[in-house]
């Protein structure tokens, strides 16, 4: 089964984590559903439900989810294909995801791979 696992800064920072405990308890309980849909149904069938889009060739994908008016999106990549490691989260305003967006999502995969790899050898 998938598990999902927040990037934390080296402060001790969990954006994600953060930003979903933050929001009014409908709009948290709905993104919840959804990242509970995607553990039960997988990425490949996420994905085909929309529930998932995968963003760049490098192993970013996208939440999506609509709360309220807006339209949230949290982005992740995949370890092992069963851990799923939420980096960062935004409003999407246009059609494209924003590149400092994905940019900041492969920064922090870098630096969680390069810290998940020293613990797990």
């Amino acid at each position: 089964m998938l598990k999902y696992v927040y990037y934390q800064s080296d402060r001790g920072d969990q954006p994600v984590m953060e930003f979903i405990y933050g929001l009014p308890l409908r709009d948290r309980k709905k993104l919840i559903l959804t990242m509970v849909m995607i553990q039960k149904l997988g990425i490949h069938r996420s994905l085909k439900n929309q529930f998932v889009k995968k963003i760049r060739g490098k192993n970013i994908f996208e939440i999506r989810s609509r709360l309220g008016n807006n339209i949230q999106r949290i982005l992740y990549f995949t370890v092992d294909g069963e851990l799923l490691v939420l980096t960062n989260r935004f409003t999407k305003k246009t059609q494209k995801t924003p590149i400092d967006q994905i940019k900041l999502a492969e920064k922090r995969r870098r630096v969680f791979l390069e810290s998940w790899r020293d613990q797990n050898d």
